[in-house]
């Protein structure tokens, strides 16, 4: 947090040179890209804190699974009175559940969910 923190206030002082001097003058004095600086100058609003780089990680995937499907997975599994290996469960929840995700999918939903049959 410390080394973000910090060039936050690199990030500040061009801002400030670049509105004193310039865009040009700036990023050639850090050495800087001149759209970097215009960036930054855009998100700056009069504190360090708005300098800080953010992630830019996707909080979730759009294609993941939904809790529903989950839940189905996990009801189907439980509800198998024997152990029935992956290519049936597959099939049946394709067939009777109208399961739309591969096969290799199912195999990464059961691991996730920890279950072993």
């Amino acid at each position: 947090m410390e080394k973000l923190m910090g060039d936050a206030y690199l990030r500040q002082k061009v801002v400030i040179c670049a509105r004193q001097h310039g865009i040009c003058e700036a990023a050639n004095i850090y050495g800087f890209s001149r759209k970097s600086v215009w960036r930054w100058m855009k998100q700056y609003n009069g504190t360090v804190s708005s300098l800080v780089m953010h992630s830019t990680r996707p909080l979730h995937h759009p294609n993941e699974h939904t809790k529903e499907e989950d839940e189905l997975v996990r009801a189907v599994v439980e509800s198998s009175e024997k152990k029935i290996g992956l290519d049936k469960l597959y099939m049946n929840l394709i067939q009777n559940y109208g399961y739309k995700r591969s096969r290799s999918t199912l195999y990464r939903v059961l691991r996730r969910l920890n279950i072993n049959k």
